[in-house]
């Protein structure tokens, strides 16, 4: 499977995919800082499962989340964030998955399941 991340913090954006590539069911993690290169690599290539940030600049994790579904419909999205208040916002875009940083592996690898429906 093939995850893509999103974040604008390089560090977090390594974080995550070393997190994802440790996860049984994952071959592969995209790590992405620029919320436009997932919307151009995502037309070339595909995708299992998108990780997003929301409050990030230009674009953010919920706008991107939109754009998403209108090319990949059926693309899970997990939104890993900060900031609770944005979850009713994540149900609008119909998430898959909603956890606050600091990402655990334990959890990550709950709603990774949950989303690509593997429970």
């Amino acid at each position: 499977m093939t995850v893509i991340c999103v974040d604008d913090e390089r560090l977090q954006v390594e974080y995550v995919a070393e997190l994802c590539l440790s996860l049984d069911n994952v071959d592969e993690a995209k790590g992405f800082t620029k919320p436009f290169e997932v919307l151009e690599y995502l037309e070339q290539e595909p995708a299992d499962l998108a990780l997003l940030d929301i409050d990030m600049p230009g674009m953010n994790g919920i706008e991107l989340a939109e754009a998403i579904r209108e090319r990949h419909p059926y693309l899970p999205i997990i939104f890993l964030t900060g900031y609770p208040q944005y979850t009713m916002d994540a149900l609008q875009v119909h998430a898959s998955g909603y956890l606050l940083k600091p990402v655990k592996k334990e959890k990550l690898a709950t709603e990774v399941a949950y989303a690509i429906g593997s429970v």
